[in-house]
């Protein structure tokens, strides 16, 4: 496998472990303001259908393991299109990390 493929998945994987932590530790899914601070709509369903992130977080984490997987799947099969798969989900992690991190500022 290609050394910059695998930096790139494990990064993707490091992005969105730190997005979960974070929606973990700063928000409370019985709050009423949980809908306007949690930006993703399929979380905030999630949550209202619990009260709490049980569902959440396997899901979540689910959700990473299958892209990732197929995203490395795909590069098996075609080097040249996983890799280009690949480079642009690592580039929108990366604006999730900079939303993340300084996204307060906006």
């Amino acid at each position: 496998m290609n050394v910059a493929l695998a930096l790139m998945l494990a990064v993707i994987g490091i992005i969105s472990a730190f997005d979960l932590v974070l929606a973990v530790w700063l928000l409370d899914p019985s709050s009423s303001s949980f809908a306007t601070q949690e930006k993703n709509p399929i979380i905030v369903q999630l949550a209202k259908l619990t009260g709490d992130f049980s569902l959440v977080i396997p899901l979540k984490i689910l959700g990473t393991m299958v892209s990732l997987y197929i995203t490395y799947r795909i590069y098996v099969k075609d080097a040249r299109k996983g890799f280009v798969i690949c480079c642009g989900v690592f580039f929108f992690q990366l604006l999730l990390l900079l939303y993340l991190s300084f996204g307060h500022l906006l």
